[in-house]
Formats: structure tokens, sequence, C-alpha cells
């Protein structure tokens, strides 16, 4: 069922928040955006739909608006400017634990926020795009993933189609969503997974249809929406029974939840990191990483305990105190696998040559541990090949799990 998390801030309510920014830290939950919450209130109430048809108004020169008008603008005129983005949305995509993340949206704001987090490493995937099987989910792990954004129902400034007017709405879901041409892989992939759709601002038959095609297949789909919900409109309120009647939690007035879900997943330590902390135990494997990697090290925390695997992973940027650097040096003494995280922020940190507990106490630290097994695990943007040499001796001549590559399998594998 899906989690309800009511405005009213009681334990029970904070607890569940926490939960939910857990199994969000972990890879369960696919992300759906839509236009009411990307831009700054400013930009026409922060709706980046609305707000692009208004400035076309601006400089249309008499043109009419229709789709192609449209499109031709966006790809001719348009520039998608950072500093016109929500805030709360840059810092919740900023956290990078959506990894897949659907948007219902025909412009090209949520693409710049990942493109602007992610680089080059970010997969573009449009419904009009007919071959996504194979290579889109090569395993269905969530670690091997590359981190992806899909157009739900078109970017308007691409070589495909987009939907423009509810006919067009129509015309996808049945001919896309529903038909033969329907994204079969994101699909399977996603009925291993939760949805949260926040500011997917649908009139009632919009939101129903849609959410039917997500839930082909796997039926039991649970998932959490945050929409804005007007109590004098009928629609709304037949859409909000909708909801319940089908074990989805509503979280009530999206830009609010989106602000408040940033901001506990910008703060693990209050959140997320006490939960895991309670159940680690010493003894196993010790995992040290860099701090922005946090979301990647709690799925491989959430592999390592599913199979019955001890395990530490602490950082003092997360969790410090006097007691700290004792806490630490006990667990990795006591560990039988220390791996090492290598990531595009190790990497950085190891060129540049900047202090970082991780590296300047905890791999010194494993030298005097001669029990313990060096498994170092590379996440993308770090290239054992070339990169092989920026790490201490000690570390070299282990052999290396590609998390990107390789996922849960590599990794049990190794140990």
């Amino acid at each position: 069922m899906g989690r309800i998390i009511n405005n009213n801030k009681t334990e029970d309510v904070d607890r569940t928040f926490k939960d939910l920014c857990c199994d969000i830290y972990q890879g369960e939950y696919v992300l759906v955006l839509g236009g009411d919450v990307v831009l700054k209130p400013e930009y026409a109430g922060g709706n980046s739909q609305d707000y692009l048809k208004s400035e076309f108004r601006k400089a249309d020169g008499g043109q009419e608006m229709n789709k192609w008008t449209l499109s031709n603008f966006l790809k001719t005129e348009w520039e998608y400017d950072l500093d016109e983005i929500s805030g709360d949305l840059v810092a919740l995509l900023s956290t990078r634990c959506f990894r897949v993340v659907l948007t219902t949206t025909f412009d090209g704001y949520v693409e710049a926020v990942m493109r602007h987090v992610y680089g080059k490493e970010l997969r573009v995937r449009n419904v009009y795009d007919k071959a996504d099987t194979g290579a889109f989910f090569p395993s269905g792990e969530f670690a091997v993933v590359p981190p992806t954004l899909y157009y739900v129902f078109g970017k308007a400034d691409s070589r495909f189609d987009y939907v423009f007017s509810e006919n067009d709405a129509i015309k996808v879901i049945a001919t896309r969503w529903l038909g033969e041409n329907r994204p079969t892989d994101l699909i399977k992939y996603m009925s291993g997974k939760k949805v949260l759709a926040i500011g997917c601002k649908f009139d009632d038959w919009y939101f129903r249809v849609f959410w039917y095609c997500l839930r082909q297949n796997f039926e039991n789909l649970a998932g959490d929406v945050a929409i804005s919900l007007q109590e004098e409109s009928e629609s709304d309120r037949k859409l909000a029974g909708y909801l319940e009647r089908i074990n989805v939690g509503n979280k009530g007035e999206s830009k609010r939840f989106v602000h408040e879900l940033s901001s506990l997943l910008n703060d693990p330590v209050a959140n997320v990191y006490d939960k895991f902390y309670n159940s680690l135990r010493a003894g196993g494997v010790f995992i040290s990483y860099a701090s922005e990697d946090f979301p990647i090290v709690c799925q491989i925390y959430g592999v390592l305990v599913k199979a019955g695997v001890p395990v530490w992973f602490d950082n003092a940027e997360l969790r410090g105190g006097d007691q700290y650097d004792k806490r630490i040096g006990n667990a990795i003494g006591q560990c039988k696998v220390f791996m090492p995280i290598l990531s595009k922020q190790v990497k950085g940190d190891l060129t540049q040559g900047r202090w970082r507990y991780y590296k300047n106490v905890e791999w010194e630290a494993i030298r005097d541990n001669k029990q313990s097994r060096v498994v170092p695990v590379t996440l993308q943007g770090f290239d054992i090949k070339t990169d092989r040499e920026l790490l201490p001796e000690t570390f070299r001549d282990k052999s290396v799990v590609s998390w990107s590559q390789e996922g849960e399998r590599g990794v049990l594998s190794a140990l």
C-alpha cells in the first residue's frame, strides 16, 4: 500500500517520512514529474508548460499557436535557464537518488537539471522511440541502469511528435502506452519499483488512464502521489477518491511536498542514516566512501544485508562526534573485507589532493588490518584502466568490481 503522509507533523508522520527517504535512497522509487513543480513561482505559478505557452504568445508575431509552431519556437529561440527552475526541484534531483525519472511535460527543463547533475552520463528516451528493447535496461538491476530521463508524452523540440492537445493525449496513450509499441523495457523495469509522482496535475480521466498504463502487468504496484488538489473541484475530489481506492498514498499539495522531501533527502543524518546505523554490524564488510556517493552506498548496503553479510559504513561528514575516530578504528580493525567506493567524486578528490576523511583516515587505517581483504568497487566516472595510478599502492593490485557493469552479482561474487 502506498504510504500516506499527512501535513500534520505527528511522530507517526515523521517516521513515515523517514521510511520514505530510506526507500528512496535504496533505489526503490521511480520519479514521475509533472509541470506543476518545475519552475519558480514567478514563472506562471511554477508550471513550465503554461510559462512556455505564455512566452510563445508574447513572441509569436501573429503566428497561431499549435504543436508545430510551439515546437519550432523551442528549437530555435528558447534556452532552458537553470535560474528559472525551482530550487527545490534542483535540490531533489541533485541528491542523485532517482536514477530513472519520467517527465510528463513536453519541455526540456527537467532534462536541463539532470544534465547539470549527470553531464554526459545522462540518457534521454522519448515515448516515440520505437527501439527500447534490450539496451535500455540490460539486466534489470537498479545499479546498472545509467541515469535516464524518459519523456512520457514526447518532447516538443525533438524530432518526434509530442502531446499538445487532449486528442494528442488520447492518441499517445492508445498507440504508445496501451498499443503494441508500448515501452516494454521501461514497464518491465518499473514492475519491481514503486512510483513517486509529484506535480502531476492531470484532469481526472487523464490521470486514471495514465496510471492504468503504468500498472499494466503488475497489478500490485503501489505508489505515492503529490498533486495540487482543489477542494472545490469535483474532478479533483473524484481523483482523490480514485487514488484512495487503488491504495495510492496521496501527499497533498505538490509544491509543499517537493520542498519537504528535497530538504529531508539532503539531510541524511536526520532522516536516513540513523535508521541504517542501528542495524550496522562490525566484523564483515566495511564500506569506505565519499559522502556525495551516499545514495549508491545505500544500495550496496541493501544488497549485502539481503545476502546476510554484516556491513558497516560510516562517514565523518554524515555523523560526527567525539567518539567517531575510535568507532571507525574499531570497525576497520574488525572487518574481513574493506570496500572502498571509487567514483567521479573520489577521482576529483585524489586528483586535486583534497583532504577527505575517507582517504586520509580510513584508507590509512586499513593498512594495519593484515587479515582484511580489499575489494574496490568503481562507479561511473572512475575508470580503473586510466585512474588506477591515483590509488594508494595497497589498492592498485586488487581485482575491482564495476558496480555500473556488474551490479549486485559482481559485488556478491567478489565476496
